[in-house]
């Protein structure tokens, strides 16, 4: 095996400047190295994803130097990820999936590929510029070293908020308006081109909610901040003579899941609808044909946080925002 090359002292400067910057993620601290905090980028992605070892933000290339800037960050690990697919194994017979959950099963990343992983540790300068070096190496200072292989091996926040959201699903109740709900036949039928979807009352393309009972695809209430959407489904429920109750959030359909929320007064939260694939049929969506391309409330309102005027490097836990516009 070949002897790494040596690092230069020129080239560890900017780490070792920054060494009482950089911090250690505990067992309970999201570490975001699982997905950009400000777009759909991960370690998948073509740059990968640089996550920062002061305040565990991960971002892609494309927002770097602005969060370096902005959050007084100026280390990050690099972390790049491709799939390699497993190789057949001769001996094993293989089988037709005979139930859903061998379908999924079988279509799992984890149950097809292999992950090849590569790491780079890189510094930015407070004029924007950067600097690699290799990662892992013998020559980097034992803090850096530290703090980015926690990062690194760190549950991805992600994968937190899916624990959390499961765990939240077990308290959603199913609706009482969900059995034997109420379906237009208008003609209304949705285009699974998702590029074409927009509020019927604003135009707006983000945040939409397509009402289970009369096909109509409102926008999202609009949130404390004023982000989210024109109120467009909430004000299609009132129009309606607060007949229609149930709606669900496009682009977090999956065949397993789905935000559906209830606007009725005596419900007002998320709730589950057994026979949402039943339901979503009759507008023409087949959820078997769809994927996530929209963040569902549980990764929406980390978002938020986000966007909220609290220093970045705080120690003290920020308070959560309400609940993502529905």
């Amino acid at each position: 095996m070949a002897t790494p090359t040596p690092i230069t002292d020129e080239q560890l400067a900017p780490f070792r400047a920054a060494m009482q910057t950089i911090r250690t993620p505990g067992t309970y601290d999201k570490v975001y190295n699982d997905e950009c905090v400000f777009s759909f980028d991960t370690p998948f992605s073509p740059g990968g994803l640089y996550v920062s070892l002061s305040n565990w933000q991960g971002v892609s290339a494309s927002y770097l130097t602005s969060h370096s800037i902005k959050t007084s960050s100026p280390v990050y690990v690099l972390i790049k990820k491709v799939r390699v697919a497993k190789p057949d194994d001769p001996e094993k017979v293989k089988e037709e999936p005979k139930t859903m959950n061998d379908l999924l099963q079988a279509t799992l990343p984890e149950n097809r590929y292999d992950e090849v992983v590569s790491l780079e540790l890189v510094a930015v300068d407070p004029s924007g510029s950067t600097s690699a070096i290799p990662f892992p190496h013998d020559d980097v200072p034992m803090m850096v070293a530290s703090a980015a292989e926690a990062v690194v091996a760190h549950q991805a926040a992600g994968d937190a908020e899916a624990v959390n959201t499961l765990v939240e699903d077990e308290e959603r109740p199913v609706s009482k308006y969900a059995e034997g709900l109420v379906q237009l036949d208008n003609g209304v039928k949705i285009s699974p081109d998702s590029s074409k979807w927009e509020c019927a009352e604003s135009g707006m393309k983000e945040n939409l909610w397509l009402n289970l009972s009369t096909g109509y695809i409102g926008s999202g209430r609009k949130n404390w901040d004023g982000s989210g959407g024109t109120n467009g489904g909430l004000n299609h429920y009132t129009a309606t003579g607060n007949l229609y109750p149930l709606a669900v959030k496009l682009g977090t359909i999956t065949p397993t899941d789905a935000d559906v929320y209830s606007y009725a007064p005596d419900e007002d939260q998320m709730v589950k609808v057994p026979k949402l694939g039943e339901y979503l049929k009759h507008w023409g969506i087949n959820i078997m044909d769809l994927q996530k391309t929209d963040k569902v409330c549980g990764y929406a309102r980390v978002g938020l946080i986000i966007t909220l005027p609290w220093p970045l490097t705080s120690p003290y836990p920020i308070p959560s925002p309400p609940l993502p516009s529905h």
